[in-house]
């Protein structure tokens, strides 16, 4: 369960990196912690996996400008 919530820190800090999240990605990162707590690994896996993507395709966007 650690592991799970060291990724949510991240996602927080690369959010905040970009100006923080967006509505959307805040709900998703909140759907992450719901499946942590409800011992959900596979759901949150995706939901991790989501929320990087999106993450990394808005810090792209912001660095072309």
């Amino acid at each position: 369960m650690a592991d799970l919530l060291q990724r949510a820190r991240t996602l927080i800090s690369r959010a905040s990196a970009i100006g923080g999240a967006t509505q959307w990605e805040a709900s998703l990162l909140n759907a992450y912690l719901v499946a942590v707590e409800n011992n959900d690994r596979d759901k949150a896996d995706r939901l991790f996996r989501q929320l990087e993507e999106l993450l990394e395709q808005r810090a792209e966007a912001k660095r072309r400008g």
